[in-house]
């Protein structure tokens, strides 16, 4: 159970608001209504469980005149200042075309222009009042509230910082991997090009192995013309040689019969 001293404490006027939200979002009341039984428990009810559903119980109660002064503090002037100011205008407007059509046709009767502008009179007292109960310090709200967004604030600014650390440590990680990533794909890349290099030399041989292969082949081919000229010189000393042969016997035979004679 929950006490307060009076409904006009702070806890107690934190309190009237949130009964006042509960019935016109949650339970969906009326104006008028939620009006009235606000009106009571200001003035008068001290056990407000059988309006909220909340075990609160006011120790004392405030009376009609400050009950109702606290009513039109912080629930008319609070939640109904902007509707009340829009009937002034209402009645501003209607007054306006009353005296407006009364200076141009006698079809409008001055007991109706008198109406209009005591009507708009009562909207002006009506908007009077309440401006005279506006609150004049709301620090007993804002500083609870400031404080609650405050802690919140900083809880959230704590939680983004927190991400944006992990977030940082994960990007130097994946910064990290990267560069081994790297490292590793020119380490394929140097491989790869000596691989290349080595079947460029296999497929196409290299400039100093075609110049080492024109020198072996000038080298054969003189090799081949000192063969061909040996080859012409062994034929003339073989004929020389038979030449002579031919004429050393030629040479007997003629000797032989020589002597024979």
């Amino acid at each position: 159970m929950q006490k307060l001293d009076t409904i006009a404490g702070i806890e107690g006027r934190k309190f009237l608001h949130s009964i006042f939200r509960d019935f016109k979002f949650k339970r969906q009341m009326g104006a008028f209504q939620i009006l009235i039984i606000l009106w009571k428990i200001s003035c008068y009810e001290l056990d407000l469980k059988k309006y909220t559903g909340v075990d609160v119980v006011i120790r004392h109660r405030l009376g009609m005149v400050r009950g109702t002064f606290l009513w039109m503090e912080e629930i008319l002037n609070r939640f109904y200042f902007s509707s009340a100011l829009s009937f002034v205008y209402f009645g501003a407007s209607i007054l306006i075309i009353v005296v407006g059509v009364s200076r141009f046709t006698d079809w409008i009767p001055v007991e109706m222009v008198v109406a209009s502008v005591v009507l708009e009179s009562l909207m002006l007292v009506m908007i009077f009042v309440l401006m005279l109960f506006s609150p004049k310090d709301d620090s007993y709200f804002s500083e609870s509230g400031d404080s609650d967004e405050g802690t919140e604030l900083l809880m959230e600014i704590g939680e983004i910082g927190r991400d944006l650390a992990a977030v940082v440590v994960q990007l130097e990680k994946i910064g990290e991997n990267m560069l081994l990533v790297s490292r590793q794909q020119q380490r394929m890349i140097d491989e790869f090009s000596g691989i290349g290099h080595s079947l460029r030399d296999n497929v196409s041989p290299n400039p100093e192995m075609l110049e080492q292969m024109k020198k072996t082949n000038h080298e054969l081919v003189d090799f081949s013309s000192n063969i061909s000229s040996l080859n012409s010189s062994l034929l003339e000393l073989k004929k020389e040689n038979v030449e002579s042969a031919v004429r050393g016997e030629i040479a007997k035979i003629v000797n032989k019969n020589l002597e024979s004679k």
